[in-house]
């Protein structure tokens, strides 16, 4: 959550901070206006708490979102020489019983 001032009065954002690979420094995107302070008070009795919730939610969505990896692989087509040669790629074509050239 981002706060700040607008036109003399607080004002409430949702923002997300990354580092921008070529400066490395934090960067924050705006995901969403969510309006003057003394408005969202008379829609919610603590805007803040409220906000909080609301924002955890969201990250435990991105979590599963980015958590979940389908890989499907075709038996059929061996792994390029390079990469099945020792390691865990090797282990992992082996364990997913693709044959490859040693």
């Amino acid at each position: 959550m981002k706060y700040g001032t607008l036109n003399g009065k607080k004002f409430l954002s949702i923002a997300h901070n990354y580092r921008d690979p070529k400066t490395k420094k934090v960067r924050a995107k705006i995901v969403k206006s969510l309006g003057y302070f003394d408005e969202l008070e008379k829609q919610f009795p603590d805007p803040i708490t409220h906000f909080k919730k609301i924002i955890a939610e969201m990250n435990e969505k991105e979590k599963e979102e980015k958590a979940s990896l389908n890989i499907k692989i075709n038996p059929n087509i061996r792994p390029p020489r390079k990469l099945a040669f020792g390691g865990f790629l090797s282990k992992f074509f082996v364990m997913q019983g693709v044959a490859y050239a040693a």
